[in-house]
């Protein structure tokens, strides 16, 4: 970001007749890289390109997709609160009312099966 304002702040200062007081204001802005460190420094993290913010929502989308088509409304309610709320077993197990003998621990179990077959599925098809 840093060097592509450089650049165009030094294609503007080369063929626009910039006033001076503002030359100096624009000069101020971009720092010296005097260091490949320095240069590698003001590069953006990778983990926060557009292009990453993409893949993620695009792959939060199939999950969800997946989610949605794949799992029943108590495997459902008990996945995302498991691992999205990051409730433990026990206290699913009390707020849903789930009177089964291994409580949410089976529909968890049962859900993750379910969405490891609808991945691989999934995967298979793309």
């Amino acid at each position: 970001m840093i060097i592509a304002s450089y650049l165009a702040v030094s294609a503007i200062t080369r063929n626009v007749d910039v006033p001076h007081n503002l030359r100096g204001a624009i000069a101020r802005e971009v720092p010296d890289m005097d260091s490949d460190e320095l240069v590698m420094d003001t590069l953006p993290d990778v983990k926060d390109s557009p292009l990453a913010s993409v893949e993620r929502k695009q792959q939060a989308d199939i999950a969800r997709q997946l989610i949605n088509e794949t799992l029943e409304e108590t495997e459902k309610a008990v996945f995302t609160m498991h691992f999205g709320e990051e409730l433990p077993l026990n206290v699913i197990t009390r707020m849903l009312n789930l009177t089964n003998a291994s409580g949410a621990k089976a529909y968890l179990v049962s859900a993750k099966r379910k969405l490891d077959k609808a991945a691989k599925r999934w995967q298979a098809r793309a």
